[in-house]
């Protein structure tokens, strides 16, 4: 089980009671805004109160251009194609803007590429079948960002472009007679985090002759879905989007959206994480394993018993997680046969039929079991690759791949996920080039972290505040649902959950309150902890109804054993990392001559005792030193040295004894 570091928030009581009194909500849920940084009057009313964030569309640069010719279309009965993408923001964003200018009389058709074949974003056989269809217009949701030659090549075909995206800003916009980002340094806006359905949506309004509000009772759903879906920060006006969207969902959905609802067992109350793992991974399916135009005619179908039938196509996920598991299995015996890239900073992993659909669940995957940036990459038989990536907090996914574009043929993504094309023979250069700009800019990793909003003890745990937690909602990217920490309970027992034992239930106890607690993901055999042990939790609680009564349910979303020195661990962790220091010194010295203590107190301000004796031992496995019984004599190895490599060190990593 991967280690995480856990990182309490702290708050201020005295400014967590003023909140209170002031804007009369329960204290422990004021310290938890505190918490969150929320900690003046207009913070805390935004929070509390998101639908008075919307900003006016206008400020985005090129807007009213976008607009204008977009409803020169509209009054011309030009034919415009919206162009969307195949995850569930750029379906969203699809089926809203076809949808509103289907309903404004525009002579409108939708195009979403196929992953497999076509790629993300603008390619020129899409243009060539746009242009034989008669499209006059080209209007992009959520991609075109970065597709200049593409750009180009639709205004020699005679067409013209609008791109609207929500993608990181390159050094060179498209050809188009608008471009609107929220990330482009000209806009006028307070929030800048939309997503590609929220630029659509704001494009929509821009061109409605009426309130944004009554377009959000009618597209809420859409967006909520959408932005959800693309991990963008619930906070500021995507917290009112969704908060928006989230009653449209429960109160009057479109047929499409609330067959998918039941096929997928969703309740009556609907909260942000039931957006998050019932409606967007089912969207993201067609994506990934067929087509998105299955997903996008779901949305768009009125037909109740059409729209049921494919509902229920869509839950059907057995393919895809069996593609998942091959690719897992496949990557782990790679690694147990060569660990080398583990010893990397930024994992790279590479195979022949990595589904393209999947490659980026399976890269989430691999990030948490190795707590490391994870790029993974699809080998195809015409000699390129594509890959898709995830991050950890703290590390910027997006500017390291960046930095490797002169081997990519294609790239583009966020902080914390990416994806980019390149040639095969390449692979090793890119793996080589990621990591020296995360060696450079990144001299000591971040951990994965978990972030608890506070220690609390388990009689504080009640129906009562499961119910108060609702305030935070809706809970997503940077508003995460509450997460405490529940110190030295006494381990009762242990056992299986679910038909297959895949997951567990935890008995556990502090002075006389006893606790059942599952931890999903984990089965018996894997959990290293028996009863009698004292053990820490990280956990969640929510309410589960349950024929007819509501009873309180406890996640675990982590646990460790008590007294655990996260600091310590760390630290202790990358003690390898003074081999440089060591080697340095005795290079600039040309030896050393007066033994291991004399050598530390010459180093102490850069090595604990400790670490080195385990550098000497790493540089002489590696042939770069020789030792004698108080001189240690430079060397010159055979080849290239890959100190990581060195028996002690792999030790080390492992938690294997340091014996010789």
């Amino acid at each position: 089980m991967l280690h995480k570091k856990w990182v309490i928030r702290q708050a201020d009581k005295e400014a967590a009671s003023a909140i209170s009194e002031q804007f009369n909500i329960d204290p422990f849920l004021a310290f938890l805004l505190v918490s969150r940084g929320l900690t003046d009057d207009l913070a805390v009313q935004e929070f509390l109160h998101p639908g008075q964030a919307l900003c006016a569309p206008e400020g985005f640069a090129d807007m009213e251009a976008a607009a204008a010719r977009l409803q020169q279309a509209l009054d011309s009965g030009e034919r415009i194609c919206v162009y969307g993408d195949y995850d569930c923001d750029g379906v969203t964003a699809t089926a809203l803007l076809y949808s509103f200018l289907e309903a404004m009389g525009g002579n409108v058709l939708y195009y979403i590429p196929d992953r497999e074949t076509e790629g993300y974003g603008l390619n020129k056989g899409a243009i060539d079948t746009l242009a034989a269809k008669g499209t006059g217009l080209i209007v992009t949701v959520d991609n075109g960002i970065s597709s200049v030659d593409e750009a180009e090549y639709i205004y020699r075909l005679g067409m013209q472009l609008v791109v609207t995206d929500h993608h990181q800003v390159g050094e060179q916009l498209p050809r188009a007679e608008a471009v609107v980002n929220p990330h482009r340094t000209d806009n006028q806006l307070p929030f800048t985090d939309f997503c590609g359905v929220g630029v659509a949506f704001k494009l929509a309004c821009c061109l409605y002759d009426g309130e944004p509000a009554e377009l959000l009772e009618q597209f809420g759903d859409l967006v909520a879905i959408g932005t959800v879906g693309d991990l963008v920060p619930l906070v500021g006006e995507n917290r009112a989007l969704v908060q928006a969207g989230l009653r449209t969902l429960q109160a009057e959905p479109r047929p499409g959206v609330y067959a998918l609802l039941q096929a997928a067992g969703a309740g009556e109350e609907l909260s942000g994480t039931d957006v998050a793992f019932k409606l967007c991974p089912r969207i993201n399916a067609a994506g990934r394993m067929d087509s998105a135009l299955r997903a996008l005619e779901l949305l768009l179908a009125e037909d109740e018993e059409t729209a049921a039938a494919r509902a229920r196509q869509l839950c059907d996920n057995a393919l895809r997680q069996e593609l998942e598991r091959k690719i897992i299995d496949d990557i782990t015996a790679k690694l147990d046969a060569d660990p080398a890239p583990l010893r990397q900073r930024v994992l790279v992993v590479a195979g022949e039929d990595y589904h393209p659909g999947v490659i980026g669940i399976v890269a989430s995957h691999l990030v948490e079991r190795y707590g490391k940036p994870t790029v993974v990459l699809d080998i195809k038989a015409d000699g390129t690759a594509c890959g898709s990536a995830r991050s950890i907090e703290g590390f910027d996914l997006y500017r390291a791949v960046a930095a490797c574009s002169h081997v990519l043929t294609r790239f583009g993504g966020h902080p914390m996920a990416a994806g980019m094309g390149l040639a095969v023979a390449d692979i090793p250069v890119f793996a080589q080039a990621i990591n020296a700009y995360a060696e450079k800019e990144y001299p000591r990793m971040p951990a994965l972290q978990l972030h608890l909003d506070c220690k609390l003890s388990p009689a504080y745990l009640t129906l009562d505040l499961a119910e108060n937690l609702q305030l935070l909602e809706p809970c997503g990217t940077d508003n995460p649902a509450a997460l405490f920490g529940l110190f030295h309970l006494q381990l009762v027992s242990v056992s299986p959950l679910g038909a297959e034992g895949k997951h567990l239930r935890l008995e556990a106890e502090k002075k006389g309150r006893r606790l059942r607690i599952v931890q999903f993901g984990v089965k018996p055999e894997d959990f290293p902890y028996v009863p009698g042990d004292f053990i820490d939790c990280a956990v969640q609680i929510s309410k589960n109804p349950y024929k007819g009564k509501v009873y309180l349910s406890v996640r675990a979303a982590d646990v460790r054993r008590s007294g655990t020195d996260d600091d310590r661990y760390f630290n202790e962790l990358y003690d390898y990392r003074a081999c440089a220091a060591v080697y340095r010194f005795l290079k600039s010295r040309g030896g050393w001559d007066f033994g291991t203590e004399e050598l530390y107190f010459a180093l102490q301000k850069g090595a604990t005792y400790g670490q080195v004796q385990v550098a000497l031992k790493a540089l002489h496995q590696a042939g770069l030193i020789r030792r004698g019984k108080s001189q240690i004599r430079l060397a010159q190895p055979a080849g290239k040295v890959d100190l990581e490599a060195t028996p002690i060190l792999r030790k080390l990593r492992e938690g294997a004894s340091l014996g010789e």
